[in-house]
């Protein structure tokens, strides 16, 4: 395996344990213990030792449903009365995820305080860029967080709906001045997607919506790649899978260096020829997706499959000895319906530098 398909892997590792990064905490420097600070106490020892503290501060659910209260009803009122800060920012999403990792279910809430507190801030976007660069890596972060519990109603409720008038892809002519970032409309794309994931049903509804904000984000070069191939699978899905191979016939790879996407783009070309009738174009296809992730699954069960229905049942059954004996699998497919959360470790690693 190359060194940039290892890299391509390790990056959609950060699926399987995005999430635990509170695993080792400092001994805190005050005397009080974490789990008996209230608000204003616990931020001080998170400035002072870091993130790892919440893994300590909130032990069971009813210490975090306590916390959340007070920190609404005195820290977070007084807040509120200064322009927004970083660190407390960055803070409250830590609150976040740290009652997420716990499995906590009012988790959500302190990414719906804080993302009010940054809206807050008193001059426009455009003014102060290193004060626009945080504010959409955040929201951008909690969004990751938000996409990866496969939950599209948290998703578009307080990841996407708060950005409606905030962000936009291309600058606006006339009216408030916003943030400025293709992002926005691939987001939007998946959190209409997301519905269709959970909720296939919704499909029909769902997956327009969906195909056509992926056409808006394919309109810019940071999101092409992705926009145009999650386009595809929406299309594939809704068994057009001629329209699904006119897209990604489309995709050049030169667009992106990103290997996850270079084997979604393999994967999906499989699908579609595979769904039109093109056994034998398919199973190049897959086999090319096997270039990039060699022990993945996906490729190698569509490749017994389209032998079973070619009736070479000797083919296929060695493609099952595989599949039964393969090394640990690490499928770039898996982290598909999980949105931005293969992003998560980087941006999180990345706002909190800028938050210090």
């Amino acid at each position: 395996m190359t060194a940039g398909c290892r890299a391509a892997l390790a990056a959609v590792a950060v699926f399987v344990a995005c999430l635990d990064v509170f695993a080792q905490a400092p001994t805190p420097s005050q005397q009080t213990k974490p789990e008996l600070m209230k608000g204003e106490e616990l931020f001080a020892e998170y400035l002072a030792t870091g993130p790892a503290v919440l893994a300590k501060a909130f032990p069971t659910n009813q210490r975090f449903v306590s916390f959340g209260g007070d920190f609404r009803n005195r820290v977070l009122t007084d807040w509120e009365r200064v322009p927004p800060t970083r660190p407390r920012a960055m803070f409250m999403l830590d609150v976040s995820i740290a009652a997420l990792n716990r499995g906590y279910p009012d988790w959500l809430d302190f990414i719906h305080h804080a993302g009010k507190y940054l809206r807050r801030r008193p001059e426009p976007p455009g003014v102060d860029p290193a004060a626009d660069a945080f504010e959409l890596l955040w929201y951008k972060t909690a969004v990751s967080v938000i996409s990866g519990q496969r939950r599209p109603d948290f998703l578009a409720k307080e990841g996407i709906a708060p950005l409606a008038s905030r962000v936009a892809p291309a600058p606006v002519e006339g009216g408030a001045p916003v943030l400025v970032d293709p992002w926005i409309a691939l987001a939007r794309g998946f959190s209409e997607e997301a519905f269709a994931i959970e909720r296939p049903p919704l499909l029909d509804k769902h997956g327009t919506a969906a195909v056509a904000h992926y056409g808006e984000a394919a309109r810019y070069e940071s999101t092409r790649a992705e926009a145009t191939l999650r386009a595809a699978w929406v299309l594939l899905r809704m068994k057009r899978a001629a329209d699904a191979l006119a897209r990604l016939d489309t995709f050049d790879g030169n667009w992106t260096n990103d290997g996850v996407l270079h084997y979604w783009h393999r994967l999906f070309r499989g699908k579609a020829l595979e769904a039109l009738g093109r056994g034998d174009d398919a199973k190049a296809a897959y086999r090319d997706a096997l270039e990039i992730a060699p022990t993945a699954q996906s490729p190698r069960v569509a490749l017994m499959a389209i032998d079973l229905n070619q009736g070479d049942r000797e083919a296929a059954d060695r493609m099952a000895a595989e599949i039964r004996t393969a090394d640990p699998v690490i499928d770039p497919w898996w982290s598909y319906a999980h949105g931005d959360l293969r992003f998560f470790t980087s941006r999180l690693t990345t706002l909190r530098e800028m938050s210090r």
